[in-house]
């Protein structure tokens, strides 16, 4: 597991914070090793600001394994097709579009994924993180919901909530723990998942900080109705 070095090259101070704060946000809810790097520093990922910067004639033996252009002007991204970039991303994306185009660049940081070990009674299975929809105990062990697998690990789940990062997994209860992108709703004394539609109560001892940390989530991924 290594770290992926992203890069975003601007002469944009707004546009330059603007783009870190989704990569921050993109690492967490995917569960990726990310590291921030200077413009001038060699990266997996380049975020390069057609607008702001001038473009090569052509693409650069030190180009980026992955080159992604950030135009709002269309014929500056015409012109950027010859540094071969791996995708396009206006200047105010949505966390839709961030992700699209993160999906795009993911043979570059693939390596970089956080997975948890489920070690079983046959074999050990090994998810992504970001792919975890809930966790849930069962007993002395938890059931992983994960897509559209559900895997059973012989591990209480306070020892899983030791391994998963916060944000963006929040245990809102004993027995009960969920990514927050997860969330499909809240009512008034718990949640609702957005894949199966399970109501799930929300502990009172954390429900203020739940709702609060929901909200900010939220606000980052553009879908604030589900506060």
């Amino acid at each position: 597991m290594k770290a992926v070095k992203v890069a975003v090259r601007t002469r944009d101070g707004e546009l330059a914070e603007r783009f870190k704060r989704m990569l921050c946000h993109w690492k967490d809810a995917v569960c990726v090793l990310m590291e921030p790097v200077a413009a001038e520093l060699p990266a997996d990922i380049l975020f390069l600001d057609a607008d702001t910067c001038p473009l090569p004639e052509r693409a650069q033996p030190d180009f980026p394994p992955a080159l992604v252009m950030i135009s709002d002007d269309a014929s500056r991204a015409i012109a950027a097709y010859q540094c071969h970039p791996a995708a396009f991303l206006r200047s105010r994306p949505s966390a839709a579009d961030f992700r699209a185009v993160m999906r795009r660049c993911f043979s570059v940081w693939r390596g970089g994924l956080r997975w948890l070990s489920l070690s079983g009674s046959r074999e050990s299975v090994k998810v992504p993180m970001g792919r975890i929809q809930y966790v849930e105990a069962s007993g002395r062990e938890s059931v992983i919901r994960c897509g559209d697998a559900v895997y059973s690990a012989p591990t209480p789940i306070g020892k899983l909530a030791e391994q998963l990062p916060n944000p963006p997994f929040f245990r809102c209860q004993r027995s009960f723990m969920i990514h927050l992108s997860a969330v499909g709703a809240v009512s008034n004394d718990g949640l609702i998942t957005a894949k199966d539609g399970r109501a799930i109560p929300v502990s009172r001892k954390c429900a203020a900080d739940f709702r609060e940390t929901l909200e900010h989530w939220n606000a980052l991924e553009g879908v604030p109705d589900r506060v």
